[in-house]
């Protein structure tokens, strides 16, 4: 399971309870190795805990980091592509009828569906509407084909169809970056291990 699919405050939550747990746990370990040692020398754990939370620190730091770059990223991302679908509306105003009418419509419900994906929440609602989006965003671009090939030197023909083609585009970036550019589980694992192997030591 993706490490997206557990709401923030469970996450939270979770890794109080870890970090507590293996506190305690080294607490306890700690009091048993010292009932044990007597008179023998006991080793050098704060050097082995230095380590362990140096790379702790640093993992978080590069994951952190990972994560406000694509943040930040897609907080352009999403004002570049309002933008482009302003444009892509205002240019659908040369299209002959019923073209026109069309076009407006589907722009309409393109809008009003993602917004109505983002606003729910929900990853199933997001995947149902980046599929609708995908099949208006084709039959946007049959129209203006269509209209683009009745007069091939037409200038406003060729900016309606840049223009749709950046909508397009963005919104394919916005779901790789948005979507499918996450951090791996791996790195999540790792960095649990390094929190527990660190905490122990603290305790």
């Amino acid at each position: 399971m993706s490490m997206d699919a557990i709401p923030i405050w469970a996450l939270l939550a979770a890794t109080i309870v870890i970090v507590m747990v293996a506190v305690e746990c080294g607490f306890r370990l700690g009091r048993r190795a010292q009932r044990r040692a007597n008179k023998e020398k006991l080793p050098p754990v704060s050097s082995i805990v230095a380590s362990a939370l140096g790379l702790v620190a640093f993992i978080l730091s590069f994951t952190f980091g990972s994560v406000y770059g694509r943040y930040d990223a897609r907080k352009g991302l999403v004002r570049d592509e309002a933008n482009v679908i302003r444009t892509v509306w205002m240019r659908s105003d040369f299209m002959p009828e019923p073209d026109r009418g069309e076009t407006a419509a589907l722009i309409r419900a393109y809008v009003d569906l993602r917004l109505a994906a983002v606003e729910s929440g929900d990853l199933d609602a997001v995947n149902q509407a980046l599929t609708e989006s995908i099949r208006i965003q084709h039959r946007l671009w049959d129209i203006a084909v269509a209209n683009g090939r009745r007069d091939m030197n037409s200038p406003v023909a060729a900016l309606y169809l840049t223009s749709l083609n950046q909508m397009i585009d963005l919104q394919a970036l916005r779901v790789v970056i948005g979507r499918d550019a996450r951090i791996p589980t791996g790195i999540w694992m790792a960095l649990y291990a390094l929190i527990v192997i660190g905490m122990l030591g603290v305790g």
